[in-house]
């Protein structure tokens, strides 16, 4: 039986210059454009400029908080109970 599973050991860290650690452990480290799963240490009070990335990038806060600014269209003609949000794309 074949694994449909790869574990991974040795993630990619990201250089950055403002006291950050990233740790990419898929995305383009691992031939794949389309996404970025990494884990990453801000310092407190970090931010960032607004960014459109490429690639679809998903943010799980295990510890303290982050401020998101979300552009979306909402699908008005759907009810309540059943929300459409999607993505601008630029």
């Amino acid at each position: 039986m074949s694994r449909k599973y790869k574990i991974q050991k040795n993630p990619f860290v990201v250089p950055t210059t403002d006291g950050k650690l990233i740790q990419e452990h898929w995305g383009n480290s691992t031939g794949n454009s389309e996404i970025s799963i990494a884990h990453m240490i801000a310092p407190p009070h970090w931010s960032e400029p607004h960014q459109t990335p490429e690639f679809d990038e998903f943010t799980i806060i295990i510890r303290g908080k982050k401020q998101f600014e979300i552009e979306f269209v909402f699908n008005t003609s759907l009810k309540t109970s059943s929300r459409n949000l999607s993505k601008i794309k630029e």
